[in-house]
């Protein structure tokens, strides 16, 4: 218990020290969150036996954060559509090794991570 308390003592303070910070320094602390959190998804999916699209989803991750840093709205809507069509172009050229429900995972993943950090 008290390791968690330290953990998260730490934790508010840093947080309060990149937020206080903002600009480029607060973009690059969530763009590595975000990087972490796919990193961390694609793990959670091979333990339950699925592929993902390890490539594909650091791609969109970070073209997600890059656009929301510079206020892109129309370009993160373009690579929206690249994070849905990536997965399933990997599926038709990988039939053999990746079904389609691993793909919209793949998608499901993308969206449910990126798109949340990239409007902070």
């Amino acid at each position: 218990m008290l390791t968690r308390i330290i953990t998260g003592v730490i934790g508010i303070a840093l947080m309060t020290l990149v937020i206080n910070a903002g600009g480029l320094f607060f973009a690059a602390f969530v763009a590595a969150v975000a990087v972490v959190g796919w990193y961390e998804y694609t793990a959670a999916m091979a333990a339950s036996g699925r592929n993902a699209t390890h490539i594909a989803g650091f791609v969109t991750t970070l073209l997600f954060m890059c656009c929301a840093y510079w206020g892109n709205g129309d370009e993160m809507l373009a690579v929206a559509l690249v994070a849905l069509m990536l997965p399933l172009l990997t599926t038709v050229l990988l039939r053999s090794r990746m079904a389609f429900d691993e793909a919209c995972f793949s998608v499901a993943g993308i969206l449910y991570i990126a798109m949340p950090l990239a409007h902070l």
